[in-house]
């Protein structure tokens, strides 16, 4: 709740909420950071593939790599990393970088924020290279982007079924069929949009009905 959720999270969108930066929350990530490490070290052999996810655990792979030489160690980022005049706010920068260095392979979902990495990298914790490709304490660590999403073809797929179709028509008539419907699925978190979307909704519905006054 602290330096994951009032800390990275709104530094790392965008500061759409202001960050807050508390020395008791950082000591707090570096304990859970250490304690997720070990466990990976004791469950892991000599030149095991240990993969790390998220803004969680971002010190993680260097403390395993302190432990396990010979791992090898991916990182991937499921939010945006951000550009240098955001991340520069953070007090532990550098803390941050070089945690995230220890692994092989540093993934995010754009390449936009794989530049934003590999260039504070450079910067603040001492590391050489490209955008793509980066050097440090001796190691070579690539630095890509990896964009996920849903399977498409798969939803396609499901929807063309005909239990499905009819499911859907059995729903829609229950509503009746004359109104229209709007679904979202989301959490309740600032990121997501939601006011944005619902004033949305209200101006498009405003816009019908002066277009049906003008009409008339």
């Amino acid at each position: 709740n602290g330096m994951c959720n009032r800390t990275f999270w709104p530094l790392y969108h965008d500061a759409i909420r202001p960050p807050e930066f508390h020395r008791a929350w950082w000591g707090a990530y570096q304990e859970v950071n250490l304690r997720f490490a070990k466990a990976a070290a004791r469950a892991a052999k000599a030149g095991d593939l240990v993969w790390v996810h998220d803004y969680h655990l971002q010190l993680a792979p260097t403390l395993i790599r302190e432990q396990l030489k010979s791992a090898r160690i991916g990182f991937f980022l499921h939010t945006p990393f951000p550009p240098e005049e955001l991340f520069a706010w953070l007090p532990w920068r550098a803390s941050v970088l070089k945690g995230m260095l220890g692994a092989d392979v540093v993934g995010f979902q754009t390449f936009e924020n794989a530049q934003n990495f590999s260039r504070l990298a450079r910067r603040y914790a001492g590391a050489e290279g490209t955008d793509t490709e980066l050097q440090f304490e001796g190691r070579r660590i690539r630095v890509m982007s990896y964009p996920i999403s849903i399977d498409a073809a798969e939803f396609q797929e499901i929807a063309s079924r005909p239990k499905v179709i009819a499911e859907a028509r059995a729903i829609r008539n229950r509503l009746d069929p004359r109104r229209a419907l709007m679904l979202s699925v989301d959490r309740l978190d600032y990121t997501k949009g939601i006011d944005v979307r619902l004033r949305a909704i209200e101006e498009s519905l405003q816009r019908k009905l002066l277009s049906v006054d003008t009409m008339v």
